[in-house]
């Protein structure tokens, strides 16, 4: 693969981010982190928002 590299040949991959998609990237990670920023430490981790995640008893009341 380092040669077929080396030598120039396109072996292919995804397209690079546009600029679009950078920004929505970001956007979501700033709302993300805003959103872990100001979560109480009494209410440990957001299980419910973890796609397949359990949800514990405690979790389920909000505790």
């Amino acid at each position: 693969m380092d040669e077929l590299r080396g030598s120039g040949v396109d072996t292919g991959g995804p397209p690079a981010f546009s600029q679009a998609n950078r920004q929505k990237f970001a956007h979501a990670l700033d709302r993300e982190l805003a959103r872990r920023r100001n979560r109480p430490a009494w209410a440990g981790p957001a299980l419910s928002r973890v796609p397949g995640a359990r949800q514990s008893a405690s979790n389920a009341r909000g505790w």
